[in-house]
């Protein structure tokens, strides 16, 4: 593990299509924030950035009692794009790598970000990807030589991922595949159907996921 590592969790949009802020939904005896930040505190990692937006003031409160730091964006109506940057920007100078968490994934499993740090702590790769079933998720583990590139971009069309792809493109042998024992990487909350099945399999969510062939 790498302790110096950080994350930022992106918890500043609407939240349109589940009608009640995704955020401060209540799973088991936490809201699904707090289950975000503890995610990455159970795995070492004591730098976590909440990225708040609407409802900014409630957002705050809840994150800075886990033990999280807060960074507003007052454009976040824009987009997820300009919420990472502001996240980007509030990292530490020192910071070698930090995890992207969007507050709608809080089932990924603890084993999942141990993997992913292990592996960026043996390669040093600029971009380290959970992979499920051939299929890359959340979330990524990116070097913090990526962020003047995060940071120069203006308005991205296809956001991160079209960045992480020019990335990709440019310097493929910097790129990581951590194959991980987790379809929870690939399940977000956007809708009430979506939120009512992640509570009850909330209690196995760090139950290794049998692999599906992509074939």
């Amino acid at each position: 593990m790498t302790p110096d590592l950080s994350a930022i969790i992106l918890a500043a949009g609407l939240s349109s299509r589940m009608s009640e802020l995704k955020a401060l939904l209540p799973l088991c005896e936490h809201t699904v924030l707090e289950q975000c930040i503890s995610l990455f505190h159970d795995c070492g990692i004591g730098d976590v950035v909440v990225v708040t937006g609407h409802r900014a003031d409630e957002v705050k409160a809840v994150a800075e009692a886990a033990g999280a730091r807060i960074a507003y964006n007052p454009d976040y109506a824009a987009g997820m794009y300009s919420s990472i940057k502001i996240g980007v920007g509030q990292l530490a100078a020192h910071c070698p790598g930090f995890f992207l968490l969007p507050v709608d994934m809080p089932l990924v499993r603890r084993g999942t970000v141990r993997l992913l740090a292990r592996s960026f702590a043996e390669t040093c790769a600029l971009v380290s990807h959970p992979v499920f079933s051939g299929k890359r998720g959340h979330p990524p583990l990116i070097h913090s030589n990526c962020i003047p590139i995060i940071l120069a971009e203006q308005t991205v069309e296809g956001g991160l991922r079209a960045v992480l792809a020019r990335i990709e493109a440019e310097q493929p042998h910097q790129v990581r595949e951590v194959r991980v024992t987790d379809a929870n990487i690939h399940v977000d909350l956007d809708t009430p159907e979506d939120f009512r099945a992640a509570y009850l399999r909330f209690d196995r969510r760090d139950f290794p996921s049998a692999f599906i062939s992509s074939e």
